[in-house]
């Protein structure tokens, strides 16, 4: 109940002012997910290693593998 309480104040807050530092910043480009270099381990096991993944906005992939392969990690 507290995580929808806090998802409610957030959704509610007012938006803070832009710093001008924001104008200086890059145009947003079209990819909607960047993930570069991420190693994942459960102890000595490495579930993940050094993947990265570039997903642009409005494409859709998929991580396809057996059961337990470690998809979700």
């Amino acid at each position: 109940m507290a995580s929808i309480t806090a998802l409610r104040s957030a959704m509610t807050t007012a938006a803070m002012p832009r710093s001008p530092e924001a104008s200086d910043m890059p145009l947003m480009s079209s990819e909607a997910l960047v993930l570069e270099n991420v190693t994942r381990a459960f102890g000595a096991l490495r579930a993940v290693d050094d993947v990265s993944l570039s997903v642009l906005a409005g494409e859709k992939r998929a991580i396809l593998g057996a059961n337990g392969a470690g998809k979700t990690t």
